[in-house]
């Protein structure tokens, strides 16, 4: 049996890849990768091979709800711990370099709810060469929050599915059964998405934005949860707070990733946009698109 796995829905994600290999560097054994009717199937053949991938055909809209449920009901005794994330959200342990030892903190409670942090484009409008982990260096303030949009004060889960009954009505909550219930880092019981952000052990780092060729695509692919599609407004309502802070904890676990995905940081930035020619860029699009729109800037 696994202590740790993750359970999430894909659809043609280009970094999966990165995604995979970083989680297990922090402590992740399985992944259960619901995919949506991807165009391309996901490149994870050897990771599929090596046995700790295992990827579900699951096609349809509005099918992240059915993919976690179905997760549960099947995979319950494979997994002491199951994180239901996103492929664009990495798990950051700030006090230990393996999750698996905070979560044993946790072990007499349902579920833990991490912290989002919203992190922005870094003003890229093209697609950076690298990892996104070291393109995306900064997100928006702990205190962050919108009425209507992604923001600071929102929680996702890490389960023990044997103590979980379903996902709730939101995809970042879940129904658990008597005696059992959700609790934060600090073990304060959390019932609903939105939630206080407290980030001292751990956070869950959201490359909400990514470039805004990047956000294109995401466009393009459609929403698993609520089905529809993103707009350019989330993008520029978002990335405009979504870069205050630069948030390096993540990036102690680069050259880790860099070795296991082989790649050379001198042949992965030949040259690099400066951020200030990046930012002015940035802003011109957002001000042809709000003039557009007719929108305030």
């Amino acid at each position: 049996m696994n202590y740790l796995s993750i359970c999430g829905v894909v659809k043609d994600e280009r970094y999966l890849e990165e995604w995979v290999e970083y989680h297990r560097i922090i402590g992740v054994e399985h992944f259960y990768l619901y995919d949506n009717s991807s165009l391309q199937k996901p490149d994870l053949d050897r990771q599929v091979e090596e046995g700790f991938v295992t990827i579900i055909p699951f096609p349809g809209e509005r099918q992240q709800f059915n993919a976690y449920n179905h997760c549960l009901r099947n995979f319950q005794n494979e997994s002491r711990w199951v994180a239901f994330i996103d492929a664009d959200e990495f798990l950051v342990p700030n006090q230990s370099d393996d999750l698996r030892t905070l979560l044993r903190n946790y072990e007499s409670y349902g579920g833990l709810a991490v912290s989002w942090m919203i992190f922005g484009s870094f003003y890229h409008i093209l697609r950076p060469k690298g990892l996104q982990i070291e393109n995306y260096t900064h997100r928006a303030r702990n205190d962050y929050t919108h009425k209507r949009l992604v923001h600071n004060q929102v929680v996702k889960s890490i389960v023990q599915p044997v103590h979980t009954i379903a996902v709730s009505t939101n995809p970042h909550i879940f129904h658990y059964k008597d005696g059992y219930f959700c609790v934060n880092e600090k073990f304060e019981r959390v019932s609903r998405p939105a939630s206080k952000n407290t980030v001292e052990t751990i956070q869950l780092n959201h490359y909400y934005t990514r470039s805004y060729q990047d956000f294109k695509e995401k466009i393009s692919r459609g929403r698993a949860d609520v089905g529809g599609h993103r707009s350019w407004d989330e993008f520029f309502d978002v990335d405009r707070y979504a870069n205050a802070v630069y948030d390096d904890k993540v990036l102690r676990f680069l050259p880790e990733l860099r070795k296991r995905l082989g790649r050379n940081i001198q042949e992965e930035h030949p040259y690099e946009v400066p951020v200030q020619i990046r930012r002015l860029v940035h802003y011109s699009l957002r001000l042809s698109f709000r003039m557009r729109q007719g929108s305030p800037i």
